[in-house]
């Protein structure tokens, strides 16, 4: 049996070396906010993709998301389809725009502060994939210089984007 204590002894601080790759494969970004006693989470997920900014953005009405329980489901797959389903959690809140206007506005934030080359959501429902491309017409009017179009590959995986729920965006121009 390996005795602990001997390897926390053991344990010495090497600053020979970085042990924090400065490529940074991932850094996760979170704004917390409420709306109407209803709490919400915007995730931004910046990855490092050939020396490109790439980010996806989640957001979840937190309230909802907590209860969601993966021995309420009969498989992993209907959980995750629940965990999905669940992204938006603004539907029949009666809070849709503001939430919407908060999470536009952390987006935009977010774009000027790291300008991003791509930018990712989902939408499961067709408002919503509606909404993502006014969004982005509006953005481009809003972000002052910053300009995004639409992509019909997705840059994470090099496929065609045919499904509809995928939504990616790529800077063209500053």
């Amino acid at each position: 049996m390996i005795n602990l204590i001997n390897i926390i002894n053991e344990l010495k601080r090497d600053r020979t070396i970085s042990h924090i790759d400065d490529r940074r494969e991932e850094i996760v970004k979170t704004v917390s906010f409420s709306i109407n006693n209803k709490n919400y989470k915007v995730f931004l997920i910046d990855k490092n993709l050939n020396g490109e900014s790439l980010v996806k953005v989640y957001f979840v009405n937190n309230d909802e998301w907590k209860k969601l329980n993966r021995d309420d489901y009969k498989s992993i797959e209907d959980y995750r389809d629940a965990i999905s389903k669940n992204k938006m959690g603004v539907t029949n809140t009666g809070d849709a725009m503001s939430v919407f206007s908060k999470v536009y506005n952390i987006i935009l934030d977010y774009i000027e502060k790291y300008q991003p080359k791509y930018i990712g959501f989902e939408a499961y429902e067709e408002n919503r994939q509606e909404l993502y491309n006014k969004i982005c017409k509006q953005a481009n009017i809003d972000l002052n210089g910053i300009f995004y179009e639409k992509m019909k590959i997705n840059p994470e995986t090099q496929m065609s984007i045919d499904n509809n729920k995928d939504f990616w965006f790529e800077k063209i121009k500053e």
